[in-house]
């Protein structure tokens, strides 16, 4: 995969901007607050339609502006593709692919493909298992965006069963939400162990190329039971516990089981990585994690577009070898940097300078 065009609108800080990347490393090098994020942000936007910023859409439109468009010309399997997506700060967002309107997210997830890593990372390892759950269906989506709308679902489902809990509702009344809980919610955790099983190979690899002494691993946790591969034996779990739990649901207004409460639990040298991993090798966790999805995609013949926002200032140099054999083997890359000298050695890359919101292409380097 391979973005050839890519067109700004009143999006962040551009009033206007169109680029063309080329094939291998594109670097994009300029002080902080410049506006190089902004352009790898429209990226990752267009493959997840969710920023790895900020939760609201709102901050994407140029201050005073009423839309913000993203134009994408990619190839993909040859073929040349034109997504483009318009934010709205009334109404809904828009997407048309190949000047076809798109209906349903999942009808738009899945086409533009990347793997970015970023410094917000860091918070894989060192924040709350929301940020955990969020990275694992992420890439269920990516794999297959049907997974989007379970996921979707099941929290349409669990807000309307938290709603009929808080309201002190009669258990008949609640049962059709707890059903509906308990079966997206099964679906969500089997399909989020199958891809953590697929997913462990690659990440274990990675973390070791990088730290070369030490061994990381992750598994699926929860509080309620010991969930697998079975779809049914977890329907099983999940409708146990909601039994156990429901006056208590009831007194506290709010579902105690599913895969909200849930965890992917990081592990270090058989140690939590969550309080016993240093600053690097917590870097070296949440770059395995990105670069086992990076890996798994390509398995499954998808080439993603990789993206590094701003992390070679966080890297030692072995880490940055790493990514350098890993960015010299993929079709396009992505890169921001503030700073010249956090470029590594023997980069060939397609320079795009960024200054006040404005990018000027300085042709093809070599540091």
């Amino acid at each position: 995969m391979q973005v050839s065009y890519l067109k700004l609108e009143n999006f962040r800080t551009y009033k206007s901007l169109e680029i063309y990347p080329t094939q291998g490393p594109n670097l994009f090098l300029g002080a902080n607050g410049q506006g190089k994020t902004n352009v790898v942000e429209s990226l990752i936007y267009s493959t997840y339609l969710q920023s790895h910023r900020t939760a609201s859409d709102t901050p994407l439109i140029h201050y005073g502006e009423s839309q913000a468009t993203i134009e994408i010309k990619y190839e993909n399997i040859n073929r040349t593709q034109n997504l483009k997506v318009y934010l709205n700060q009334e109404g809904p967002n828009q997407a048309l692919l190949n000047n076809q309107k798109l209906k349903r997210k999942q009808e738009i997830v899945g086409n533009l493909q990347t793997v970015y890593f970023s410094p917000e990372d860091l918070d894989l390892v060192r924040k709350e298992p929301a940020e955990r759950r969020k990275f694992i269906d992420r890439v269920l989506t990516q794999t297959n965006p049907k997974n989007l709308s379970i996921i979707n679902d099941y929290e349409k489902a669990l807000k309307q069963r938290n709603h009929a809990l808080r309201e002190q509702l009669a258990i008949n009344i609640i049962q059709p939400f707890t059903e509906k809980v308990i079966e997206l919610g099964a679906q969500l955790i089997t399909n989020r162990i199958n891809l953590i099983e697929k997913l462990q190979p690659y990440f274990q690899n990675s973390y070791l190329e990088i730290s070369k002494d030490k061994t990381a691993k992750f598994y699926y946790e929860s509080s309620i039971g010991e969930f697998g591969l079975d779809l049914i034996h977890n329907q099983k779990i999940l409708e146990e516990y909601a039994q156990i739990k429901f006056y208590e649901e009831q007194r506290r207004g709010i579902t105690l089981f599913g895969p909200h409460r849930d965890n992917l639990f990081l592990e270090l040298n058989n140690f939590p990585a969550l309080g016993y991993a240093s600053h690097g090798e917590s870097w070296s966790i949440a770059l395995s994690l990105k670069l086992a999805t990076f890996h798994y995609l390509k398995m499954l013949d998808i080439e993603p577009i990789l993206i590094l926002d701003d992390v070679f200032a966080e890297l030692d140099d072995n880490r940055r070898k790493h990514l350098v054999e890993i960015i010299n083997n993929t079709k396009q890359t992505f890169i921001t940097t503030a700073v010249a000298a956090d470029i590594p050695k023997n980069l060939n890359f397609n320079k795009f300078d960024v200054l006040n919101g404005k990018i000027s292409n300085l042709g093809v380097y070599n540091e």
